[in-house]
C-alpha cells in the first residue's frame, strides 16, 4: 500500500484521469483548480503467486498544492501549485514556484530539477 498524505492545513492532490492518447495534446488545464483537494491518497497493491497488481491508472494524474499559508479566518493567502503524471509508481511532475500561481503549464526555464537534458522529476514515495 502507498499512501501520499500531507500535514498541512488545505495542502493534497486533487486526481484527474486523462487520456493522453485521446482528444488535446494537453494533459492537463491551464491552470490548477483553486479548490478541491485532499490531503491523502491511497493506493493499494497486492502479491497473489509472484504477482504484483496495483489499482493504479496509466491515465490517472493529479493537481498539487502545498506551502499554504491560511489567514486568521482559514483563507488560503498564498500557496504552489503543481501537477503529477502518473500514479505514485513511476510519475514526472512539475511545480511552479510562484505563490499563488496556479498555472501549471511546463516551462522548462524555470524547472529546479534537470536529469540527462530532459526536464522532469521522478518522485519515489
Amino acid at each position: 500500500m502507498v499512501k501520499i498524505t500531507f500535514p498541512g492545513k488545505e495542502d493534497g492532490l486533487i486526481v484527474f484521469d486523462r487520456d493522453p492518447w485521446k482528444g488535446s495534446e494537453l494533459r492537463s488545464d491551464y491552470e490548477a483548480p483553486a479548490q478541491g483537494y485532499q490531503p491523502a491518497v491511497t493506493l493499494v497493491q497486492t502479491v497473489i503467486e509472484n504477482k504484483m497488481t496495483d489499482d493504479a491508472k496509466r491515465d490517472r494524474n493529479y493537481y498539487l498544492r502545498v506551502r499554504t499559508k491560511l489567514d486568521e479566518n482559514g483563507n488560503i493567502i498564498s500557496a504552489n501549485y503543481g501537477k503529477i503524471y502518473g500514479d505514485f509508481m513511476t510519475i514526472i511532475y512539475y511545480f511552479n514556484p510562484t505563490p499563488n500561481d496556479r498555472n501549471v503549464e511546463f516551462d522548462p526555464s524555470r524547472n529546479l530539477l534537470k536529469i540527462q537534458g530532459v526536464y522532469q522529476g521522478v518522485l519515489i514515495p
